[in-house]
């Protein structure tokens, strides 16, 4: 992480000046407060704060926009803007029962909302419309961007033209997706290797993606796999790793063993190439003469793996297809170990939602979220491209005494005591802080 840095004494000078002069504005923030001049106490206080604004989409943010008083606290004066989401109190929160709620300060840009939502409709009538509709977001978003904001912190996609170039402030571009052209060709070979062709539509987003992402300063990553698969084309030390913890789920292991059963291993995800479901296939094949482990999977099934499924003898492997998300935690709960061999992720929702019920994991080389799982001891991680080392690594968690499977339960309890504490935004404020 190549943040500016200064020398230590100079620093803790800089920070005690700016503790007693937070005291000072905070004192005369109080005295105008009681004089009954309360919006000019809280616009002395906006003017002496970090100014940060981030221009950013309800994902894993979403975090970050019902917490906007976390980063007051921290003397960082945030204001976002985003889409596809609502007030608490407002009639689209009403209207639509699946939405997500952010705090009233944020400004949200229906106008993008809906085009997001047309933008959609034409691709899946297959006219890509994209190259209109981010440009369209970018003219909009600009208006929402200030000379006076001092860190700009914004995704990219959405938030990107030469506009950000007469900026005074320092601009971080949040990176949530592997490099687009890396992951092309890792699926490209899986789909030769098993007799198929990769014909995926180029949509505007993946080159836009990719063109986009390199405007800022710095550039914020969920995981070292992240920062890996734009080797060669970015320079490292401009990443920032901030992962991004148990994304607001919470510790939930109601989960009661029987050592008389089989060993369960679940997958949970969409069953196709990219997610690496053909190393479980290959696992089960290599396994089939142990009676004691079954491999379960649970998602909706791809159509060329579909084709595989067809063709199948093994008894030790079963496809349940597509299930409500209300039964999904009921098969993690049912397991004693959760398998993720995707080909490439981000960081995934989905390990994170079986380390949520106490379940250890074995997560790909290739799976963002390996970092906390290896740094927590949350499980374990294979090569992707090594099916004999994940066969290897199943038969090992098989052998394993209940006590230390219960250790890996412990571990993970901990891990999400620890994050529970808005340890994502922490670290984050730090970032804000140090730049």
């Amino acid at each position: 992480m190549n943040l500016l840095t200064a020398d230590k004494t100079f620093k803790a000078g800089i920070k005690r000046k700016q503790k007693q002069a937070g005291r000072n504005n905070e004192y005369l923030s109080q005295i105008l407060t009681a004089a009954g001049l309360h919006d000019f106490a809280l616009h002395f206080w906006w003017i002496e704060m970090k100014k940060v604004k981030i221009v950013c989409r309800p994902d894993h943010s979403i975090n970050i926009m019902t917490n906007i008083s976390l980063f007051k606290d921290k003397d960082i004066a945030l204001k976002a803007i985003t889409f596809n989401s609502a007030h608490e109190n407002s009639f689209l929160n009403r209207l639509v029962k699946k939405i997500s709620v952010v705090d009233d300060s944020v400004e949200i840009f229906h106008s993008v909302t809906f085009l997001e939502h047309l933008n959609r409709a034409f691709i899946k009538k297959g006219i890509d419309t994209g190259k209109l509709f981010y440009g369209i977001c970018d003219f909009l978003f600009r208006r929402g961007v200030s000379e006076s904001d001092e860190i700009i912190h914004l995704w990219s996609m959405y938030c990107y033209g030469e506009w950000l170039k007469k900026s005074k402030g320092t601009i971080i571009v949040d990176c949530y997706e592997a490099n687009p052209r890396y992951v092309e060709s890792i699926y490209r070979q899986e789909y030769q290797n098993y007799g198929f062709s990769f014909d995926k539509k180029k949509l505007f987003r993946y080159k836009h993606n990719y063109n986009t992402i390199n405007i800022g300063d710095y550039i914020m990553a969920p995981s070292e796999y992240v920062v890996e698969s734009y080797s060669g084309d970015i320079n490292k030390d401009r990443f920032i790793i901030n992962e991004y913890g148990v994304l607001g789920h919470t510790y939930d292991d109601d989960q009661k063993r029987n050592i008389e059963r089989k060993m369960n291993f679940v997958y949970v995800g969409r069953v196709c190439l990219e997610k690496g479901i053909m190393r479980l296939i290959d696992l089960a094949e290599r396994i089939k003469n142990n009676k004691l482990i079954e491999i379960n999977i649970v998602g909706p099934i791809d159509q060329n793996v579909m084709t595989i499924i067809k063709s199948l003898k093994l008894k030790n492997i079963h496809f349940h297809g597509a299930k409500p998300k209300k039964d999904i935690k009921t098969y993690l709960k049912a397991a004693d170990c959760m398998i993720m061999p995707s080909l490439s992720d981000a960081y995934c929702i989905a390990v994170i939602e079986a380390l949520s019920v106490g379940v250890p994991v074995i997560v790909s080389s290739r799976t963002g979220c390996k970092d906390i799982v290896v740094k927590n001891d949350l499980g374990f991680v294979f090569d992707v491209d090594d099916v004999e080392q994940l066969e290897s690594t199943v038969l090992a968690y098989q052998e394993l005494p209940l006590v230390e499977i219960n250790h890996y339960k412990e571990r993970i309890r901990s891990y999400f005591k620890s994050e529970s504490d808005n340890s994502y935004l922490d670290r984050l404020i730090s970032i804000y802080n140090k730049l």
